[in-house]
């Protein structure tokens, strides 16, 4: 208990220090700390943000735009495709976007946060992570004892549907590799980096559960050059972790239904209510090929992006949209269209239909509403930062950027105002700072407030 006190206590004459020394410190921990949190609070704190980078502008600094241009300059061009776009009043929703705008206009303004004030807001950041952690599980525990069902565990229901399991896992992934990568680690690293990598496991998400696993074999296989005894030990915990999530109901569901068409958790039927309702599982080849579906046909989710792409490159046959694409969100009616031509479940009170939904692909979604000069920027945007994570070989930055290029192929992530925030501060705290982003404590001051 005198450890846990001595220790909050160091931590926070640190957080008061460097915000007296950084202004705009506090309120970027601030900012990434209430990413789980209900927007509104986000939105203040931005506000705050705004207001702290004019009071502490100083004249005398040297400001530049560097890679920070790229996502403003996207921005930008979102906003002006109001001027052409095939529903305007849908386009007025750029609004949400403004962050790629905002942010790195505060960056650019703002004094420069140095490397060891980087580090320590990515690490503190984490540590409220396991706070978020310990509150998700607890809460789905109480929720278990109230109904008995084991799905409050899982998915969108651990985190809620607004938060979003994919957004949570984006989030819960920076903490992973922060704690993973410490180089000197303790046993409340050990603990952090269990209990949030506990929770990446239930929210189930396919893609952060491929890339982490990616991650891992990259870093102790190449980044720490671990010896051949290690490798194989490497293998064999993997090869455990898979075989474990295969006992898991919920997340085995979820990679069948890519694999032979077992129902998603999301559907709340067992298989005999499937086969008794009449439910198709649509293949990814009947998703390319098939000339009509029926309201009856369920589309997991590879099945669906190829429809969507399907549908997308048929967009670009038929309509005029190569260079400046529908306009920002301007494709909703199109799709719809295209749902009832292939006549796609429509939804109900319940559930979303297939033709309400976006294209669940960030360069596809660009490329449809922005053009091929909204592809360019997107694609530099992620071209940097991906560039300078390895020109820096910092892992912890590579890992944002692989797992951001992975995300944007199955994600429409930035349509939504949670994924822009998180990848826009990300994207400027990390393209912003030279050096590598893992804490090291063997720094001598670190070592005294942490």
């Amino acid at each position: 208990m005198d450890n846990i006190y001595s220790y909050l206590k160091n931590a926070w004459y640190d957080l008061v220090t460097e915000t007296k020394e950084n202004p705009v410190f506090g309120v970027l921990l601030l900012i990434l700390s209430t990413l789980l949190m209900p927007l509104g609070v986000n939105n203040i704190l931005i506000g705050i943000y705004g207001l702290v980078v004019i009071f502490s502008l100083n004249k005398n600094q040297n400001f530049s735009l560097g890679d920070l241009g790229l996502p403003m300059a996207l921005f930008l061009w979102a906003l002006l495709s109001i001027f052409w776009s095939f529903d305007p009043q849908e386009s007025y929703s750029v609004t949400r976007q403004i962050g790629l705008f905002l942010i790195p206009l505060f960056f650019i303004f703002q004094k420069k946060i140095s490397q060891i004030q980087a580090q320590k807001i990515v690490f503190y950041f984490s540590n409220t992570l396991v706070l978020y952690a310990l509150f998700y599980l607890i809460r789905a525990l109480v929720r278990f004892t109230q109904t008995q069902n084991f799905d409050v565990f899982f998915y969108h229901e651990l985190v809620t549907y607004k938060v979003n399991a994919i957004y949570a896992s984006a989030i819960f992934f920076i903490g992973f590799f922060c704690f993973h990568t410490q180089k000197q680690k303790t046993k409340f690293h050990y603990i952090a980096q269990t209990l949030i990598g506990m929770v990446m496991v239930l929210l189930s998400s396919k893609i952060f559960l491929i890339i982490t696993l990616l991650l891992l074999f990259i870093y102790h296989g190449f980044v720490q050059n671990p010896s051949r005894n290690k490798k194989r030990l490497l293998i064999l915990c993997s090869v455990v972790f898979l075989v474990s999530l295969s006992l898991v109901g919920p997340i085995r569901e979820r990679f069948l239904i890519e694999l032979q068409g077992t129902p998603l958790i999301e559907l709340s039927h067992d298989a005999n209510e499937i086969e008794e309702e009449g439910i198709g599982i649509v293949s990814i080849s009947d998703a390319w090929f098939k000339e009509k579906f029926t309201p009856n046909d369920f589309f997991p989710g590879t099945a669906f992006r190829v429809y969507q792409f399907r549908i997308f490159k048929e967009f670009l046959k038929e309509e005029n949209i190569i260079w400046l694409g529908f306009g920002f969100n301007a494709s909703k009616d199109k799709l719809v269209e295209k749902g009832t031509k292939y006549n796609v479940f429509k939804g109900n009170e319940q559930t979303l239909g297939y033709d309400q939904m976006n294209f669940h692909n960030q360069y596809v979604q660009y490329f449809a509403e922005l053009g091929v000069v909204g592809l360019i920027l997107l694609c530099l945007t992620v071209f940097a930062n991906f560039k300078n994570a390895l020109f820096k070989q910092d892992f912890l930055h590579f890992c944002f950027a692989l797992m951001i290029l992975a995300l944007f192929l199955t994600e429409s992530f930035l349509w939504r105002q949670r994924g822009v925030m998180f990848f826009i501060m990300f994207y400027c705290l990390m393209n912003t700072v030279d050096g590598k982003m893992i804490l090291k404590t063997d720094n001598k001051s670190l070592k005294q407030s942490l």
